[in-house]
């Protein structure tokens, strides 16, 4: 799945294992990695535990993970 990342911070921790503390990265890699092993917006919405959903106004055309 195509990705875009909201800050610099992300990507680095995403693509370089940047380090922010080890109960942070452990939980933002495993939602990363999911994302980018996706296909589609199914995969994701289909985990429950992703709390996956698609975002209206200004954000529309995105999704949010939280």
């Amino acid at each position: 799945m195509e990705m875009e990342y909201g800050d610099e911070a992300t990507r680095r921790l995403h693509l370089q294992g940047i380090s922010y503390g080890k109960g942070f990265d452990k939980q933002a890699l495993m939602r990363l990695n999911r994302i980018k092993a996706a296909v589609d917006q199914r995969d994701l919405s289909a985990m429950k535990g992703n709390r996956f959903e698609k975002l209206k106004g200004d954000r529309a055309g995105y999704y949010s993970i939280r």
